[in-house]
């Protein structure tokens, strides 16, 4: 593994967040704008708002919405580095052939850094 696809996993996330966010805005500020449209004309008849800009509206909404999605199937830095990492484990002859006991100690030690995170985690209130 090359250093530039490290450093690409770890902008991941932040990628992910930062897309789901702008996606967001361009939704809630698409629907706000389509409110206040069908408000005014409601409110006054002689408003009218050309063909253009609703369907401008409906773009940026359609688009934020896509944005939202790809954003929610783009796999996080984490699920990317399991289906890149374990398949390499698991085929690795060297350690398939470890001690059990090794692999005993292996296990155990990651489950207590699974058990550190998840209460980080908690500690932080994410």
């Amino acid at each position: 593994m090359t250093p530039f696809q490290i450093y690409i996993w770890q902008q991941l996330d932040t990628f992910r967040h930062t897309l789901g966010s702008i996606s967001v805005l361009l939704i809630v500020v698409s629907v706000l704008f389509l409110v206040i449209m069908a408000l005014a004309h409601c409110l006054e008849e002689e408003v009218s708002f050309g063909k253009k800009t609703i369907v401008s509206v409906a773009s940026v909404l359609i688009l934020g919405f896509f944005l939202w999605l790809f954003s929610a199937i783009l796999p996080s830095s984490k699920t990317l580095a399991m289906m890149y990492i374990i398949p390499k484990l698991t085929k690795n002859q060297s350690i398939q052939n470890l001690p059990p006991k090794m692999v005993e100690a292996a296990t155990l030690g990651l489950d207590s850094l699974i058990k550190l995170e998840k209460s980080y985690v908690k500690k932080e209130g994410k």
